[in-house]
């Protein structure tokens, strides 16, 4: 039971009402302000993103416009047909055409380390082939299937290769002319 009257009834009702809304907008406004706050750091990133995206596209503008003032085409036709002139004369074979004929005379067992290809005068090179085999008998079959193949001629190993009978660790020379 309330023992107040009627109308302090209906102000205390106004006023808790009015204070109900005060903190529901408070609140309501601090939800709104946190929410913000936390978009700003991606807003700022977009914002410096977005800056830096155009100064990108300036500058490759830029250097477009650059490149067709500067002939870049016309230098870029004359590099090709430099690279065309030089492609056609090769000094040195083909490193795979080497290492086909290499692996295709090597028996089984035989591992070979280094293949190096050096040039001794015009169309003259000299192949240099390092490795180890498991026997004696497996590297003469070497020796000699190099000596077989068309692209090497003159296949040298030192005598002092043959002096063990396993593991024979071996170093070939072989010229060429091509």
């Amino acid at each position: 039971m309330n023992l107040l009257p009627e109308n302090e009834k209906k102000g205390l009702r106004q006023e808790y009402f009015l204070r109900l809304a005060i903190v529901g907008l408070f609140l309501g406004s601090t939800v709104v302000l946190a929410g913000a706050a936390s978009l700003l750091p991606a807003f700022f990133f977009l914002q410096v993103k977005e800056n830096s995206l155009e100064t990108a596209a300036a500058s490759l503008q830029e250097i477009a416009a650059r490149n067709e003032a500067s002939g870049l085409t016309v230098q870029l036709k004359d590099l090709n047909f430099s690279l065309a002139t030089l492609s056609e004369k090769r000094a040195l074979p083909h490193f795979e055409d080497v290492l086909a004929a290499v692996t295709e005379a090597r028996p089984v067992g035989i591992r070979v380390f280094a293949l190096r290809i050096e040039e001794i005068k015009d169309h003259k090179h000299r192949i240099f082939i390092d490795g180890v085999a498991p026997q004696r008998p497996s590297l003469v079959t070497f020796v000699k299937k190099l000596e077989e193949t068309k692209l090497f001629t003159n296949v040298v190993f030192p005598v002092s290769n043959l002096t063990q009978s396993k593991n024979i660790i071996f170093s070939l020379s072989a010229d060429s002319s091509f």
